[in-house]
């Protein structure tokens, strides 16, 4: 991570907060709720960008997307409407500040860069009705420890929570069908992961540096598409692994993971047991 870049954003960040703050009060005065700070999308070729107290939305057509947050709350509580629009999705609230998250039921998708490199972040409550997880949502977040991943969810993105080596412990709903490439990257006091048997296709390197994963159980009979890994040294980033399989499935598991971590001729202490 590099803490050059770190400072630099969150100096600009303040630039921002004390422009908002300006903009904001002055719009208090002249009775406004909101505030459209970018121009017409004719002009910009981009959607129109509203603020609205510390958070910085776009209108789409399902309700309001939250791209970014602008104040300094150590716990953070997402609204549920904006002027009047449900919450639909958030991304882009990368923040130095929050150490704490409650999400809304009306949010739908974490999406992309959600709330990477919230770097205090400890604790997030998510919504009920949460499809799914975008790419790096949870990137660089390194003091999470602990997350319940909604029994709505379906997708979970690439990178999503790779650099999260807090991360103690993780439960996988029966409804998430797709984990992308380095998920769960560096992950590395995860000691133990259940795939579901809902899981069909399952990233390059999901699990890459998850140094201290003695177990992944997978519960399908029939094996997920697993994406070959193209990074050298993966096959000995999990040097205890042990992985369980359903005992009459055996032979396709061992058809479908040459590419996993347990290839007994590229990982010499990985095995199979039989669940």
């Amino acid at each position: 991570m590099d803490t050059r870049k770190g400072r630099e954003e969150m100096e600009r960040k303040k630039l921002v907060q004390g422009m908002v703050c300006i903009l904001f009060c002055l719009a208090l005065l002249a009775g406004e709720k909101e505030i459209k700070v970018s121009k017409e999308p004719e002009e910009t070729g981009k959607e129109e960008e509203y603020l609205y107290l510390s958070y910085l939305y776009v209108k789409g057509e399902e309700g309001a997307v939250i791209y970014e947050y602008l104040g300094e709350e150590k716990t953070l509580v997402i609204p549920d409407k904006i002027q009047g629009m449900p919450v639909v999705e958030i991304k882009g609230v990368s923040n130095g500040y929050v150490e704490k998250v409650v999400v809304p039921d009306s949010v739908k998708s974490i999406g992309e860069e959600g709330f990477q490199e919230c770097w205090l972040l400890r604790e997030i409550h998510l919504s009920d009705g949460l499809e799914s997880i975008g790419d790096s949502a949870f990137d660089g977040c390194w003091l999470l420890n602990e997350i319940h991943l909604p029994a709505s969810l379906e997708s979970i993105g690439d990178y999503a929570f790779n650099w999260c080596y807090n991360l103690k412990s993780l439960i996988l709903p029966s409804t998430v069908e797709r984990i992308g490439k380095f998920a769960f990257s560096k992950c590395s006091k995860l000691e133990e992961l259940t795939i579901p048997e809902s899981v069909r296709f399952i990233g390059e390197s999901a699990f890459n540096w998850m140094s201290r994963c003695k177990a992944i159980t997978f519960e399908g009979l029939i094996p997920p598409v697993i994406e070959e890994s193209t990074e050298d040294g993966y096959y000995n980033t999990i040097p205890d692994l042990i992985i369980y399989v359903p005992k009459e499935s055996l032979d396709l598991y061992r058809r479908a993971l040459p590419y996993f971590a347990i290839s007994s001729d590229k990982f010499p202490k990985g095995r199979i047991i039989i669940k």
